[in-house]
């Protein structure tokens, strides 16, 4: 009924996944006919019925052959490479930048809608690595991605981790002062060739904490030189005390609900640039406060009604 295929490589005339099927057939009318036939029969004894607007054939190197006269008893449309299937390009040749360019759209639309400015550097790194650099991984399990497609990738994943945005041409930022770096090593360097101090080649350096008898770091001493030269109050323990332990739950409810709109704030002008003013900002707070207390926060409700 179907001839095999003329190529050796090609042994499966099928391939399936889910309800997308691609069969391959030779370019001859007769078989493309019965092919019809045995799908109209499939779908007579399972009621699994093929929709015919929804399928489409394309040709491989059928140069030469009329290929209306072939497909005249296919009612489905046309098509021809490069196709997209499984939302991976297929094409007869190797795979370009054109054929991945809605990956690169796709990335650029995400840079679009961020703000990298208003995102600090481990924000936009992780963004970077989650969204970003994700895009394409889909695409790499199946095609061998070139590097014209690489290099586009990574100059958008640049231009956001170091907050570029819009047209604007802008160099390398770099966050270390190598001249101030480099000047200050050099100095270093020439203290040590002048003080009188023995440097061995073939031993390790050792590094000694003073603030301890035993030269050994420790985070207590570290802790104890942070607070070197303060002066201890107990203050704060009296004011919780006597004027604001009884609210103590209360404060710790607005310090979450502050916290929260700022955060709220934050994540409207990044992502969806929109932003309001100040006076706004607190009035939501107020609103939420109230309608906390309303809901049953007993400790919010006995702040704002007797305040300290």
């Amino acid at each position: 009924m179907l001839s095999p295929l003329p190529l050796r490589e090609v042994s499966p005339r099928s391939s399936l996944y889910a309800d997308d099927a691609i069969i391959f057939i030779n370019p001859i009318r007769d078989e493309i006919a019965t092919l019809l036939r045995i799908l109209s029969e499939f779908g007579l004894a399972t009621g699994l019925r093929i929709n015919a607007n929804k399928c489409s054939i394309a040709a491989i190197r059928c140069s030469g052959i009329d290929m209306d006269h072939v497909l005249q008893p296919f009612s489905g449309k046309r098509s021809s490479f490069p196709i997209r299937y499984l939302g991976l390009p297929l094409s007869l040749g190797r795979t370009g930048l054109a054929h991945l360019q809605h990956i690169i759209d796709r990335a650029r639309a995400h840079f679009a809608g961020w703000r990298g400015r208003w995102i600090n550097a481990g924000g936009r790194r992780a963004l970077c690595s989650s969204v970003l650099s994700a895009l394409p991984t889909y695409a790499m399990t199946a095609l061998k991605l070139s590097k014209k497609f690489i290099v586009s990738l990574d100059k958008i994943r640049r231009r956001f981790i170091w907050g570029i945005e819009g047209n604007d041409l802008v160099g390398g930022k770099c966050k270390i002062s190598w001249k101030k770096v480099l000047l200050e090593f050099v100095q270093a360097w020439s203290m040590l060739q002048h003080a009188d101090i023995l440097l061995l080649p073939g031993v390790p350096d050792t590094i000694r904490w003073t603030i301890t008898v035993d030269g050994c770091y420790s985070a207590r001493s570290a802790y104890r030189l942070h607070f070197e030269g303060h002066v201890r109050s107990n203050h704060e323990r009296n004011v919780w005390r006597d004027d604001l332990g009884q609210h103590r739950q209360g404060i710790k409810s607005m310090f979450i609900l502050i916290c929260w709109a700022i955060w709220r704030e934050r994540n409207s002008r990044v992502f969806n640039d929109k932003e309001i003013s100040f006076r706004r900002i607190c009035c939501f707070i107020k609103d939420e406060a109230r309608e906390w207390a309303f809901a049953g926060a007993k400790a919010f409700r006995k702040l704002l009604w007797e305040p300290p």
